[in-house]
């Protein structure tokens, strides 16, 4: 027994031991993985007449070879749409024709239409519908998609890859009135404007999103708006309600199924990009096209939500055609971002501190963020942190993973949050 007891106690002597020994050489790798990316940090400037700076040299050198150049985004900046018009100023003559958004098809439509309509289209389709897609209620976000709106219907710049946003009905169910043939079609769909007014005032008053009428529609309600346009075969209604149908769907099943939600909505996403590159190659051989999408849909390879995303799609197609893609994910180090919306309880949580860490835990990036910026940002490149010889983080680690699902990190110092119109 005393024996026993001894060999015990060395054991766990010697485990500790182990323990501490890994430790140290977990942070012995750590920093050798923080000094090589500091190595590869470069000093950049952003602006949205144009970057600046030793990476701005590198990110454009770097887009003007790429058929596409995916941002991805952690959403509610001011800084990444500006950094995205900066690019595409900087480009110059080798500047991007379409833009993809992570907003509805249908939305898309009528963003470009609005942009072209007047000077102040946006603003006044979103005070008319306030909120009814994702990001361009901000006024740097509708600035970026300004700057690429070409007001040809045959051939739009704006291309929406997304399910229609849960607070876009009262918008698409006025433009099913304006489809509508007549009286009687006006007449039934004005019950579905007044039940989806009523869902809106009671998500307000309420600040419950899960009362919004698009997660609230059954299926029958959906047939029951189809049957309104069945009788004349109105096609261009029909798949705008079946988009809205789909929508709801992949809202419904996030919480009871969220592998199947997330593998509709990528579906769904890769479906309305190649609709939109199609078209397109009507008249371009070729189309180029900048993307500005979360995260996780911007990244090549699988995603944590265990998808081949549009990212992906994108990198696999531009390597079809003989070209690549350029995959930069744009991090903010503190600051504010913008969380607000309609059920919100007040305002405040339009200047919400960025607690960066927390965010982006998913994502595994503390060693990253431990490299300040040099000046307003840095540009970290991720392709020579893929070469052979390069330190690694200690095994398991997610940003072993992130550096091959992205090409570039720029790191901004401070975020400052998206303001609505």
């Amino acid at each position: 027994m005393k024996y026993m007891k001894s060999w015990l106690m060395s054991f766990c002597a010697s485990l500790t031991i182990g323990i501490a020994s890994t430790n140290v050489h977990a942070e012995a790798t750590e920093k050798a993985f923080v000094d090589a990316v500091k190595m590869q940090a470069m000093p950049l400037k952003i602006s949205s007449s144009g970057l600046t700076g030793p990476g701005a040299s590198w990110l454009v050198k770097e887009a003007e070879k790429s058929q596409f150049v995916l941002i991805g985004e952690d959403h509610g900046f001011a800084d990444i749409p500006q950094f995205a018009m900066g690019l595409q100023a900087s480009l110059a003559d080798k500047r991007f024709d379409h833009l993809v958004l992570e907003i509805g098809f249908y939305a898309a439509q009528k963003v470009e239409e609005s942009l072209c309509d007047s000077k102040d289209g946006l603003k006044k389709l979103n005070n008319k519908f306030p909120f009814f897609s994702p990001f361009v209620n901000f006024t740097q976000d509708g600035a970026l998609a300004a700057s690429f709106a070409s007001c040809d219907r045959a051939d739009p710049a704006l291309w929406g890859v997304d399910q229609e946003f849960l607070l876009a009905t009262q918008m698409h169910l006025d433009n099913l009135y304006r489809l509508a043939s007549g009286n009687d079609q006006r007449k039934q769909l004005s019950v579905f404007r007044k039940r989806a007014d009523s869902a809106w005032q009671n998500m307000v008053a309420k600040h419950n999103p899960e009362s919004i009428a698009l997660t609230q529609w059954t299926t029958q309600d959906f047939k029951d708006l189809q049957d309104i346009f069945n009788t004349d075969n109105n096609m261009e209604a029909l798949a705008l309600i079946n988009a809205m149908a789909a929508s709801a769907e992949i809202y419904h099943s996030q919480n009871t199924a969220p592998y199947k939600s997330n593998r509709d909505r990528s579906l769904m996403m890769k479906s309305y990009f190649m609709r939109n590159y199609l078209a397109a190659q009507a008249t371009e051989s070729m189309p180029r096209a900048l993307f500005k999408l979360g995260a996780y849909h911007a990244a090549r390879g699988l995603t944590p939500t265990q998808q081949f995303d549009i990212g992906n799609m994108a990198s696999e197609l531009a390597e079809s055609n003989g070209g690549r893609s350029l995959h930069i994910l744009v991090l903010m180090q503190g600051g504010e971002v913008n969380r607000h919306f309609p059920f919100s309880a007040d305002n405040k949580d339009q200047h919400f501190i960025y607690d960066a860490k927390e965010e982006l835990k998913p994502l595994g990036i503390d060693a990253l963020l431990a490299i300040s910026p040099a000046q307003d940002a840095s540009v970290i490149d991720l392709v020579s942190l893929r070469e052979a010889g390069k330190p690694r983080m200690p095994s398991g680690s997610a940003i072993n993973k992130l550096i091959y699902n992205y090409d570039a990190v720029v790191l901004v110092a401070k975020g400052h949050a998206a303001t609505n119109y």
